[in-house]
């Protein structure tokens, strides 16, 4: 349904829940009904709010992490809470530590040691732009420098994608791996 499809595109958009009556007047002929085949709607703060239903997960783990002990939680309670896996998780935007624990993702600024030196980031750029702007993690590791971490690369703004096997890639800004 083209409706359906505008509305899912608002709502990635926001990000967040969007009111019933407002997606009503977006979009005349809509109902409830139509919508809660494809959307999680429910009554929260005196009105119907649409959400997809992956902002809905998003939000539910954020709240319980936020539970847990500086904002972390083990892994496995989280992913056997909410029947979830590592990869999907990651896809939400969580970030995985230390293996075993899930938090939201870090805002800290890096300390210098933590840093990358301009040539380190020159050497892994290089090597994404001769690779046609994608390389498995750990051959970016290989070739350019093997104490690099997932974080740090975040950090400097390059795209990790995250895939059901466990395997990652290392993409320039913008690119699709």
């Amino acid at each position: 349904d083209d409706v359906l499809r505008q509305i899912a595109d608002l709502l990635k958009i926001q990000a967040e829940s969007v009111p019933l009556t407002d997606l009503q007047e977006m979009f005349p002929g809509v109902t409830m009904k139509d919508l809660k085949v494809k959307f999680e709607v429910a009554f929260q703060n005196n009105s119907w709010q649409v959400s997809l239903p992956e902002a809905v997960l998003r939000s539910k783990i954020k709240e319980f992490l936020e539970g847990g002990s500086d904002g972390k939680r083990h892994c496995y309670n989280v992913t056997k809470k909410f029947l979830v896996s590592r990869d999907e998780l990651r896809n939400l935007g969580f970030e995985i530590f230390d293996n075993d624990y899930v938090r939201m993702p870090s805002s800290r600024v890096l300390d210098a040691e933590e840093a990358l030196d301009p040539e380190q980031l020159e050497k892994i750029s290089a090597a994404l732009d001769k690779a046609g702007g994608v390389l498995p993690f750990e051959m970016l590791r290989t070739v350019v420098a093997s104490n690099v971490k997932k974080m740090q690369l975040q950090k400097y703004q390059f795209e990790l994608k995250y895939y059901e096997n466990g395997y990652c890639e290392v993409c320039n800004p913008g690119e699709i791996g």
